[in-house]
């Protein structure tokens, strides 16, 4: 009898993760600095802090299935005010964290086989939480010469009888792009099937629930100071690329990525990058991470101080003229 117990099909198949692999690596690096995970460097607002502790003692019990009442009614505020919609509550559900909701959305609507048409490069969760939920993954090959947004033509021409999802990813991990409305709309005219369906639901911490609403009632004012600290390091990095000739990139748009072309450099991403913490000790993610057709690219993540922006940028330079 076999001592080694032998995996599902599907847990084989899932995409390991290049960002954990280099943060591990660099970890042997004391003064290492990474552009690799896309973790915000700010601390909570001090207000949402007081407030969850404040509260901690209504926070012992189950939250109801699809979450607090008050948390889904602040959030269907936020939502219908910011993007002028009209949800009502029972349109939601607490979920923990986004890919849990997308999981749960796929685990909705999938039936085996069916495909989940995505534009690549992409996360590459998307394609692990598809695959765990018995679909198949339809990659859309999107380009730098027309800024990382998919391409109309390009995505009627894979939709097929099989397709169920569009997976739209905007602002993009890890280009940074955005969607224009034109496309949006066009895309939102496929001729595809409406499906809705309520059969999952995601039991989340009463505490993080807590949090989650004293964050809607007072984040306000701090999303907006945290948004224009991420301009100012986009705008930084921008700048510092347009010193180093071998290097160029599509001006992120949204999210706090960079998707910087390395293919002047004679190496591919993977060398880049390992030749890059190797002799600098600075994290980036290679490309090939996120799809087949990003060999050349490398992600930088600027949720970082300003400081260690800069000193890794420095490091980068130097790395370049050695």
């Amino acid at each position: 009898m076999n001592d080694i117990m032998e995996y599902s099909k599907v847990v084989e198949d899932f995409p390991s993760s290049s960002i954990r692999a280099m943060a591990a690596k660099a970890s042997k690096y004391e003064n290492a600095i990474s552009f690799g995970i896309g973790e915000p460097d700010f601390i909570t607002d001090e207000k949402v802090l007081q407030e969850t502790a404040e509260k901690l003692n209504m926070c012992t019990k189950y939250a109801p299935a699809n979450g607090m009442k008050e948390l889904r009614e602040a959030y269907i505020d936020y939502l219908n005010e910011t993007l002028h919609t009209d949800y009502e509550v029972d349109h939601t559900i607490v979920t923990n964290g986004g890919m849990a909701a997308l999981y749960l959305g796929l685990k909705c609507l999938l039936n085996p086989k069916e495909e989940v048409i995505v534009p690549a490069p992409y996360f590459s969760n998307y394609k692990g939480a598809i695959l765990m939920n018995g679909g198949k993954c339809v990659a859309v090959e999107v380009t730098e010469e027309n800024d990382f947004m998919i391409d109309y033509e390009n995505l009627e021409r894979v939709v097929t009888e099989r397709t169920k999802v569009i997976l739209l990813n905007y602002p993009c991990n890890p280009t940074g792009s955005m969607l224009s409305r034109e496309t949006l709309e066009r895309i939102a005219d496929l001729e595809m099937m409406e499906k809705a369906a309520e059969c999952v639901y995601s039991s989340v911490s009463s505490t993080g629930q807590m949090a989650a609403l004293a964050a809607l009632k007072y984040g306000k004012e701090y999303r907006e100071y945290m948004t224009a600290e991420y301009e100012k390091c986009r705008n930084y990095v921008m700048r510092r690329l347009e010193e180093i000739p071998e290097l160029s990139c599509v001006k992120p748009k949204g999210s706090f990525y960079a998707f910087i072309d390395v293919k002047k450099t004679g190496m591919t991403a993977e060398e880049f990058a390992e030749r890059l913490l190797e002799q600098e000790h600075v994290v980036v993610v290679p490309g090939n991470h996120f799809s087949s057709n990003a060999v050349y690219h490398v992600r930088v993540s600027y949720a970082l101080p300003i400081e260690k922006i800069e000193e890794g940028f420095l490091r980068i330079e130097r790395f370049l003229k050695e």
